[in-house]
């Protein structure tokens, strides 16, 4: 029987998790979130617009063209209801541009994202709901850069990128009244740029019946 190198009893494995690796299961993560939509795309045809959101975004923040991006964002949410406590959710955020001037130049950064969502009402009591959504990413960056004084020395260049990333997160529901409800969601964005973005809204019902009926 083959025994054991002394030299590798009680010795550690050491694995380092490479950027490679990290980009493998991004990759992983999207293909089944892309799997997940295709297959809620058949009761698409069935959709219902039940409701729509709006309201603040607030992102962790991406580093591009050696500065950052701003805070906050502005989004808008239409929520497509397929089956029973199941919305696909199309969505779109503006963030403040980011502004870093001095005597010599000025950048400008500005970022847009595009988002699709399969949201499901995991749970729900009385007034409140807490749901869980994960879904596909477009993150768009525009840099800017003018320089003001030629000090000599080489400046930024102006550049626009589009990155995709897959979202995952989670959500509290609050009711207002008949027509409204407070959202606050937090979702994980693993891409290209990858980020935290919280959003604090109202989501304001299409048709109020359908609110009371649910509230049941």
């Amino acid at each position: 029987m083959r025994g054991l190198h002394p030299a590798r009893i009680g010795r550690p494995v050491n694995r380092h998790i490479s950027v490679h690796d990290i980009q493998t299961l991004n990759d992983m993560f999207m293909r089944k979130i892309l799997v997940l939509l295709l297959l809620s795309l058949p009761n698409l045809a069935h959709a219902q617009l039940m409701r729509v959101g709006g309201g603040l975004a607030f992102s962790s923040g991406i580093d591009y063209n050696h500065n950052r991006t701003g805070n906050p964002g502005l989004y808008v949410k239409p929520y497509l209801k397929i089956m029973p406590k199941t919305f696909v959710i199309p969505s779109f955020t503006i963030f403040n541009r980011y502004k870093k001037s001095t005597f010599t130049d000025k950048v400008q950064n500005y970022m847009f994202h595009g988002d699709v969502d399969l949201q499901y009402e995991v749970f729900k009591q009385e007034e409140i709901k807490i749901v869980l959504f994960g879904g596909l990413n477009a993150t768009g960056l525009i840099s800017r850069y003018e320089m003001l004084v030629d000090v000599g020395g080489e400046g930024l260049d102006n550049t626009s990128d589009l990155g995709l990333g897959a979202n995952i997160g989670a959500g509290l529901e609050m009711i207002i009244n008949d027509y409204y409800d407070a959202v606050l969601t937090a979702k994980y964005i693993a891409g290209t740029y990858s980020q935290l973005v919280i959003n604090v809204g109202v989501l304001y019902y299409i048709n109020p019946k359908n609110h009371r009926k649910g509230r049941r």
